[in-house]
């Protein structure tokens, strides 16, 4: 049995052409879920926080309003950088956080 879901992909890279990261989600009309962000090795130190600013634009022009994603509860980083981004927490358990924000 197989299963084919339609993903969003938006890739970042700068003047050279060279994919720096991607990030993986579902777009559905007003509304994003972000499900994997991934930088390979060839990002630079800032890289990340350059992609997720690109991609957050990018939803914005493409008419989406809400962000939302799931971290693991304990990654303290993860949370910090989702508030730097403007990102609120609206549900926490033992396993996940639960963070979302308007574009």
């Amino acid at each position: 049995m197989s299963h084919v879901v339609h993903k969003d992909i938006f890739t970042y890279y700068e003047s050279d052409e060279q994919v720096l990261g991607l990030i993986i989600g579902d777009l559905r009309g007003a509304e994003a879920d972000v499900e994997r962000i991934v930088m390979f090795p060839e990002a630079k130190r800032g890289d990340m926080v350059k992609m997720i600013k690109a991609g957050l634009a990018e939803l914005k022009m493409r008419g989406v309003e809400r962000v939302a994603f799931v971290i693991p509860a304990l990654d303290s980083r993860l949370g910090a950088l989702a508030r730097r981004f403007g990102f609120t927490c609206y549900f926490f358990d033992e396993n996940h956080a639960h963070y979302y924000r308007k574009v």
